[in-house]
């Protein structure tokens, strides 16, 4: 795999885009202004199998531009839903948008869940437990970053790319697999026609 394609959705004001900024460029800016368009960003990695492009897209996440955001899962092989860990509404609405993702793109898109803002734990109302149980019951991987300091920001990106490239060599084998079987099983249907026009 050369290239993946990652969409962060979730409510305003989780620092989406200053997750991506932190990730992309190393760097923080406080009281940035809400993403009112979608945001296209591409970076270089490496792993065990040589270069991957990662193709990040930040969707707008106020409510009016909530509609456009399903165009934007198409093809995405992850998705990362991005929730404040000081603010339990944003939270709860992280629901919405793993079900939305996965309505578009069934079992073919990795998703976590972000708890943003760990910086903050003196008024955080989110607590981890709730995080890792809501979690696994919907069977997503979850973290809790801060774009402000840059915990854990590489590592879930880094993570994002390993399952999305774990996934798509399971994906591959799986297929080939069930075009051996096919070969497999259509072979003496093929001989017994021949001996039949003998």
């Amino acid at each position: 795999m050369n290239k993946v394609k990652i969409v962060l959705v979730g409510s305003a004001h989780t620092g989406k885009t200053s997750i991506i900024n932190r990730y992309i460029y190393g760097g923080f800016t406080p009281h940035t202004m809400p993403s009112t368009q979608p945001g296209f960003f591409q970076k270089k990695v490496q792993n065990g199998e040589g270069e991957i492009q990662v193709e990040i897209w930040d969707t707008a996440g106020q409510e009016q531009y909530h509609a456009l955001s399903p165009m934007f899962y198409r093809d995405a092989d992850g998705g990362i839903v991005v929730f404040d860990l000081t603010d339990s509404s944003s939270f709860a609405k992280s629901k919405q948008w793993i079900n939305e993702i996965r309505a578009a793109r069934g079992d073919d898109c990795t998703i976590f869940l972000v708890g943003n803002k760990s910086d903050l734990q003196s008024i955080r109302t989110v607590t981890l437990e709730t995080m890792q149980n809501f979690a696994k019951s919907i069977n997503v991987s979850v973290y809790e970053t801060s774009a402000k300091t840059g915990e854990n920001i590489e590592l879930l990106f880094n993570s994002v790319v390993k399952q999305i490239s774990k996934s798509a060599k399971l994906n591959a084998n799986f297929n080939t697999q069930r075009m051996r079987s096919t070969v497999r099983f259509t072979q003496p249907a093929e001989e017994k026609s021949v001996k039949c026009c003998k």
